[in-house]
């Protein structure tokens, strides 16, 4: 990594530019992440919703939009 970097510091060829450490491209990024966000997001609403009819409230303002993405 060292000899990578000052190479790349001093204008040389190590040798090492072929690594995978050494990308002039970063790699696309996977959509796992936005699935994360949105599974936690109805899962969070879903308690939230829970805790509302318990405590005889109203249904959060999200609630529809919940319902929806966990039919899917």
């Amino acid at each position: 990594c060292a000899k990578l970097l000052a190479g790349l510091i001093g204008g040389r060829k190590s040798g090492l530019e072929g690594l995978p450490i050494h990308r002039p491209r970063a790699p696309r990024w996977e959509f796992e992440p936005f699935r994360w966000l949105g599974v936690r997001y109805v899962q969070n609403a879903f308690a939230r919703i829970d805790d509302a009819e318990g405590a005889r409230r109203r249904r959060p303002a999200d609630a529809g939009l919940a319902e929806y993405l966990g039919e899917q």
